[in-house]
C-alpha cells in the first residue's frame, strides 16, 4: 500500500447503506423516506429507529439551510450498523419479531448524492465526500443513533505513516475491533446502483 490514506478503526458490523429520499409516493408529498440495505442489496428491516431519527432531524432542514443542497434531492449514506456485541447485533438482525435495537447505532464514513449513486458513480474523491458528510455533524449528534466515524490521514509513503498504520492495526485489534479501514484520498466512488432493489 503507498500514497496518502484515510485510515478509521473498524468494528465487527454489519455493512449498510441508508437510501434517503424525499418523495413519498404514498402521501405525494416530498416528506422523508428511507431504506437500508446490506452490501448484497437485501434490505434490513430491523433498524427502523436509525431512519426515523435521521428523517426526524431532517425535517427541520429547509431551502435556506446550508444542508439544503446535500439533502434536497436525495442522497446515500455509506456506513457500519453496530453494538458493543456484534452476535446480539446479528440475533437482532435477523429477528421477526420482539426486535431490541437498544444500543445499535450507525457509523458513517461516506456519502453519494442518490443522482450520482443511481447512475453508479460520483466524480468527488474521499477528501471532498468527508467534507460532505461533516456538514451533517449536528444532524447526525442530534439523532442520539448515527455517528460520523472518526478517521486519521496518513502517508504510507513515508516511514511515520506506515509505523502509524501498524500501530493502529494492533490497537485496534487488541481493543475488540476488527481492524482498519482504509481508503484513499484521492479515490472515487463507483456503486452498483442494482443494489439499492
Amino acid at each position: 500500500m503507498r500514497g496518502k490514506k484515510y485510515v478509521s478503526e473498524s468494528w465487527m458490523a454489519l455493512g449498510c447503506y441508508w437510501l434517503l429520499s424525499q418523495f413519498d409516493p404514498v402521501s405525494g408529498h416530498r416528506d422523508y423516506s428511507f431504506t437500508a440495505y446490506s452490501r448484497n442489496g437485501k434490505t434490513y428491516e430491523n433498524f427502523d429507529h436509525i431512519g426515523k431519527a435521521l428523517c426526524d432531524q431532517l425535517a427541520g432542514i429547509t431551502p435556506s439551510d446550508p444542508l439544503w443542497k446535500n439533502v434536497r434531492s436525495g442522497f446515500v449514506l455509506d456506513g457500519e450498523v453496530m453494538s458493543s456485541d456484534f452476535q446480539s447485533l446479528m440475533k437482532q438482525a435477523r429477528r421477526k419479531t420482539d426486535v431490541d435495537t437498544t444500543g445499535i447505532v450507525f457509523n458513517v464514513f461516506d456519502y453519494v448524492p442518490l443522482i450520482d449513486f443511481q447512475r453508479g458513480f460520483w466524480n468527488a474523491n474521499q477528501t471532498r465526500r468527508k467534507e460532505k458528510l461533516t456538514e451533517f455533524a449536528e444532524v447526525f449528534s442530534a439523532s442520539g443513533c448515527i455517528n460520523l466515524m472518526e478517521y486519521e490521514e496518513l502517508d504510507l509513503d513515508t516511514e511515520s505513516g506506515k509505523d502509524r498504520l501498524k500501530v493502529m492495526s494492533e490497537e485496534s485489534i487488541r481493543d475488540g475491533y476488527e481492524g482498519v479501514i482504509v481508503k484513499s484520498i484521492d479515490s472515487h466512488t463507483n456503486v452498483n446502483a442494482a443494489n439499492s432493489g
